[in-house]
């Protein structure tokens, strides 16, 4: 798709690139004109009295011999100059390979024939192109993409800029915008057209998971409020007199108040992750009196379905905040909990090793589908939608242990197969 967009800082810079050079250049293209002429003129009258002494043997006078020596004199400083214009080049080329290394955009610029000129390292990085890629090669070689090469070829041959947005799927399905500039030239030799890139991939991301956020919030306010909603309207009109069916309808609304209640305070949790505004307050922690901890306070949950729990974590210590520590652990073993058979078990464990611990939570559970185990730590995420829900669950729980873990400097994973249990583990450093 076409798009118009602002001005950035490549086409600024490749404006006062281009702007820069062709003053060089002109200040140059003067300098030499003039000293052509103060050679060219004395050395024009030098012919002329060879030619006069050839024929007749006299001298025209339209010369001095001393002009010779003025040829040398003009010759010698020619080529000092030449020397200070070398620097000059060599100093501007430089100063435009820096500034081209550095830009956040990616640079192509080809020939009429649409061979490659020059390629920063930028636009080899966002293509994905190989280290050796240069100079030389045609341009649909190098960027393996018709559409590039049409759009490069299209502003050529009528010269403008060209805005436009693509998705590049032989290269991780990269988003990035660019801008197609078509210069009018002389000859073959000179730069025809510049494609500039800036890669969108990680905006487009992320706008994305905005409005996923937004979507699912939305919608997962908007059911307990429904049935909230639904319950107190009947209630008012008088439709059930029955005191048992107004307590059980009581009784739907207070749990649904409470999963929203839940669903707030993890969403404010998130936001306070997230954004690093809920400071780590590490202290040296014993995690085997933690994991003991939060196991005696699911006792009761632990015994309506026969659940035996396993605490074989050695007397080990690790810096971390003890709250939020909790936390990540009342998430998983709850978890284990609600998605575990009756008569099962849950094992949790820890290991030592390169200077950090593993811990492990296992249970004896549904298990979850091996292509889902990648995507349970991201927000809303299900694996059984329905499932969860009737268990209260607000599908943040995970996403919590992924950010406490990873602001304590750890990393998150699952192994799961359905119907054989899932394992969760997170690495704490021990340094």
């Amino acid at each position: 798709m076409l798009s118009r967009v602002p001005e950035n800082g490549a086409g600024r810079a490749a404006a006062v690139l281009a702007a820069a050079a062709t003053a060089g250049f002109l200040s140059a293209w003067m300098s030499i004109r003039g000293l052509q002429k103060r050679i060219l003129r004395p050395a024009a009258g030098i012919q002329t009295s060879v030619q006069s002494l050839a024929v007749s043997g006299e001298n025209s006078g339209e010369t001095e011999w001393e002009d010779l020596g003025q040829v040398a004199l003009q010759l010698d400083r020619f080529r000092l100059f030449n020397g200070q214009q070398a620097r000059r080049f060599s100093e501007l080329q430089k100063n435009f390979s820096a500034l081209s290394e550095h830009m956040m955009e990616g640079v192509i610029s080809v020939h009429r024939n649409r061979e490659v000129a020059f390629i920063n390292e930028r636009a080899k990085n966002i293509l994905e192109l190989p280290a050796i890629a240069g100079a030389g090669a045609a341009l649909i070689e190098t960027v393996r993409d018709q559409r590039l090469d049409s759009l490069i070829a299209d502003v050529i041959r009528s010269p403008k800029i060209v805005d436009e947005e693509l998705e590049l799927y032989h290269v991780r399905n990269k988003v990035i915008r660019i801008r197609a500039v078509g210069l009018p030239v002389g000859n073959e030799e000179d730069i025809a057209g510049i494609l500039l890139f800036y890669d969108l991939t990680d905006m487009r991301r992320l706008e994305n998971l905005r409005k996923d956020f937004v979507a699912n919030v939305s919608h997962e306010l908007k059911t307990p409020l429904t049935s909230i909603k639904g319950f107190l309207e009947t209630l008012i009109e008088g439709g059930v007199r029955d005191p048992e069916k107004q307590r059980s309808f009581l009784q739907i609304m207070q749990e649904d108040a409470n999963r929203l209640s839940r669903l707030i305070q993890d969403l404010l949790e998130i936001s306070r992750l997230e954004g690093h505004k809920k400071a780590l307050k590490k202290e040296v922690v014993s995690l085997r009196r933690h994991v003991q901890d939060v196991l005696e306070a699911f006792q009761l949950e632990l015994a309506k379905k026969s659940i035996r729990a396993d605490n074989r974590v050695a007397n080990v210590t690790v810096p971390a905040d003890p709250d939020q520590l909790k936390q990540v652990l009342v998430n998983l073993i709850d978890n284990a909990i609600k998605f575990n058979r009756e008569k099962g078990s849950i094992v949790i464990d820890a290991e030592s090793s390169m200077g950090e611990i593993r811990v492990g939570v296992h249970d004896s559970g549904v298990g979850i589908p091996e292509e889902a185990t990648g995507r349970v730590f991201e927000r809303f995420y299900r694996a059984d939608k329905a499932r969860s829900r009737d268990f209260g669950g607000t599908g943040l729980g995970l996403s919590i242990v992924k950010h406490v873990i990873e602001n304590h400097g750890g990393k998150t994973w699952c192994i799961s197969r359905p119907g054989e249990g899932s394992h969760f583990y997170f690495t704490l450093p021990l340094g």
